[in-house]
């Protein structure tokens, strides 16, 4: 039985410094991604505002499209951070009190969008304000994101979405 534990005790070891492993590599990955992604973005930003001279509307639907796809995978870099912060108990909350219809109807303007590009009819709803909250502001949007994101992934094209803060 001693043997046993000893193995069992030494497996257990191993196990969580390869997470820890994991937890790094992941944290490494999301910062070297960070900066690529913020370069793309604010030089489309610059070829969009005509600073680097004129943009024809081909163009700028398609720069469009990449400034999209650029802030899709920013909030992918975001939630690979975010989740490895929580498996590392390190998550950093920032409360404030805020209205959380406004939080609701910011993050359902952002997918807009991307629901008439799928063809989907995307609703936002708020019945009654509930006033302020004490709440944090960037984790609530992240949450929210996530919901209203698989929602459409998940909704077919013609399909309804509808997001009701009641």
């Amino acid at each position: 039985q001693l043997g046993a534990a000893l193995r069992n005790a030494f497996l257990m070891d191993e196990l969580q410094q390869a997470g820890e492993l994991k937890n790094d590599l992941l944290r490494v990955i999301s910062h070297e991604l960070r900066i690529p992604l913020t370069t793309i973005q604010e030089g489309v930003g610059l070829v969009l505002e005509g600073t680097l001279g004129q943009v024809t509307p081909q163009q700028t639907e398609f720069l469009k499209t990449v400034n999209q796809n650029v802030q899709r995978l920013s909030q992918l870099v975001e939630k690979v951070e975010t989740a490895t912060q929580i498996v590392a108990s390190q998550l950093d909350c920032q409360f404030s009190s805020q209205a959380l219809e406004s939080l609701v109807r910011e993050v359902a303007t952002s997918f807009e969008s991307f629901a008439r590009e799928k063809g989907i009819d995307f609703q936002c709803q708020i019945h009654s304000p509930s006033g302020m909250s004490r709440l944090d502001p960037k984790r609530i949007q992240q949450a929210l994101g996530v919901l209203m994101e698989n929602a459409l992934e998940a909704t077919p094209r013609g399909g309804k979405v509808q997001v009701d803060l009641k």
